[in-house]
Parts: structure tokens; sequence; C-alpha cells
């Protein structure tokens, strides 16, 4: 209750502020032995803050992460099919959904009707720790020269005339900000 209260005014405070979207995640990482009570109990309470958002014309768009309940591919496809389409959309971080062992592309693919903002950033291959670890400046990869296949990223979207937000996130890159950016948007 606690949390969807926080998340309802959280919805309250985007929409005062004429955001029509709320990207949330969860903070903790879960129990090291989670489960499928766990996830049908997670995706009852993202609904349920899905359901306070619309009270207030802001979607839900839950951002995986990984090494949390909510990671993988098939995570991701539970999520969704458990959740009602008009309450819970998708954010999605190329670099967290690469980490948990997935492929951007197919689950791009695979949900693109719920899909309403992507965030490019990548991630050294085999990287697979929490993203509280990985926030040091140099801890990122040059923008493209990391593991995400960023090509079929762009396919994807393409494909399927994707239309909503693209971010590219080059936050903790050794690079000073408008640099990494610059580098970024050259290799996209």
């Amino acid at each position: 209750d606690e949390q969807v209260e926080r998340a309802a005014n959280s919805a309250r405070f985007a929409c005062a502020a004429g955001a029509g979207r709320l990207p949330i995640c969860h903070r903790q990482p879960p129990p090291d032995e989670s489960t499928a009570k766990d996830l049908d109990t997670f995706c009852a309470v993202v609904e349920e803050i899905g359901h306070r958002c619309r009270e207030f014309e802001v979607e839900l768009c839950f951002l995986p992460r990984a090494q949390h309940l909510v990671a993988t591919e098939k995570e991701i496809a539970r999520l969704l099919a458990s959740t009602k389409a008009d309450c819970v959309k998708l954010a999605l971080d190329t670099a967290e959904v690469s980490m948990a062992g997935s492929s951007p592309a197919r689950v791009i693919k695979n949900s693109i009707d719920r899909l309403r903002s992507v965030r490019y950033r990548d991630v050294y291959a085999g990287k697979r720790k929490a993203r509280g670890a990985s926030g040091q400046p140099g801890s990122v990869p040059q923008f493209g020269r990391g593991s995400v296949d960023f090509e079929g990223v762009s396919k994807a979207l393409r494909a399927s005339g994707y239309g909503g937000w693209s971010v590219l996130d080059v936050t903790g890159e050794s690079h000073l900000p408008a640099a990494a950016v610059e580098m970024g948007h050259r290799f996209l």
C-alpha cells in the first residue's frame, strides 16, 4: 500500500507538471529464491499503480532492471501478460536488458504495442551487476563500443513504426557529457 501511495503521489505531481507518463522501476533486487507467487504479487502491485496513475491521466511505464524481479525477456513478457495494457506500459533500457542476458531487439519486437520509451545505453560484454554498482565515470564504454546490438534495436524500432521517445544515455562514460553525447549521436 505504501508503494502504491508513493507512486500515486508521483503521478499527481507528474500530472501537475504537465507530464503524461511516469516511468517506474523497483529499487530492491529480489530475494535469491523468488517464486512465481512473488512475481504474481509484484505484477498485481504494478497494475494497481497503473490504475492509480490513470486517475491522474498519467501512463505508467515500467522500466525493467538487471538483477531485479523483472529483468529478463521472459519476466518482462510475464509482467505484460499479467497486467492490463491500458494500465501498464513499458520503458526499455538497452543496457539493463542486455545485462539481464536478453536481447533488447527481441523485447522490442515482442512488446511494441506497450513500448513507450527506449533508453539507448551501452554496457561492457558480460557486465552483469546491479545498476547501483556501475555509476562511476568510465564504467560505461564509449557509446557503440560495448556489447549492446544497437543496429538490431534500431531495426526493430523502424520495422515496427515506433513513434515513442528514444533517449541517448551516456551516464558513467569517461568523456565529458557533451563530447559523449556527440559521439553517441554520430554513432547512431
